[in-house]
């Protein structure tokens, strides 16, 4: 799982990179820090409340970045 979620990673930092938007490298940005918070932390094999507020709050910050760019 780690091996697959840094090759997603690095895709998604490169589609970031080569278009150059903010928004699109922001929406990229959290769906990372959900990979690593699920891949590398190991939430996924946490309790299910910390698991989802994780996600939650993950989405929100990212939401509200979102909402503050563009």
């Amino acid at each position: 799982m780690r091996v697959v979620a840094f090759a997603i990673m690095v895709v998604l930092a490169v589609i970031s990179v080569s278009e150059g938007n903010v928004v699109l490298a922001l929406v990229f940005g959290g769906v990372k820090a959900l990979l690593v918070g699920l891949g590398y932390m190991e939430l996924g094999r946490s309790a299910l409340p910390h698991m989802i507020g994780f996600i939650v709050f993950i989405c929100a910050v990212t939401g509200a970045l979102v909402f503050v760019t563009a």
